[in-house]
């Protein structure tokens, strides 16, 4: 028996999870990320980067993890700058290997900035200039 919304395990006999007060599941909860034999790394970049490609796996049902997300403020001066700790390296996205094809070709379809120049580009193209702000 499991309880559907927070995954705890109790006995036989034990109808109500006491935390979420949900009514509980037989069987057992399903496998955690963590446990994993082979977890594949499908996407490497900073915070943000990650988290809108966790989103686009998320919308598409397909289990992942961030690897390195806990680790990126304890060492060094965190992410200062770079967007990720130096001393740690990027985040890492992973999935199930049994995934790892399908979510690639999810990831694919993001559009990811091709270089540093393009980025800044479009970094100050949605600052307004001088001109926007009625200066002369």
């Amino acid at each position: 028996m499991f309880c559907p919304d927070c995954n705890a395990e109790y006995r036989e006999g034990i109808e109500r999870c006491p935390s979420c007060n949900r009514e509980l599941v037989p069987g057992s909860p399903p496998a955690s990320p963590l446990a994993w034999e082979q977890p594949v790394t499908v996407f490497v970049g900073d915070a943000t980067l990650v988290a809108v490609a966790k989103g686009l796996l998320d919308e598409e049902s397909i289990p992942c993890v961030v690897h390195g997300e806990g680790l990126q403020d304890l060492f060094g001066a965190g992410r200062i700058g770079t967007g990720f700790n130096l001393v740690v390296g990027p985040l890492e996205l992973q999935v199930e290997e049994a995934d790892a094809e399908r979510a690639r070709d999810v990831l694919a379809a993001m559009p990811l900035p091709s270089s540093e120049a393009e980025a800044e580009a479009a970094a100050s193209a949605s600052e307004p200039s001088e001109s926007d702000l009625g200066e002369n």
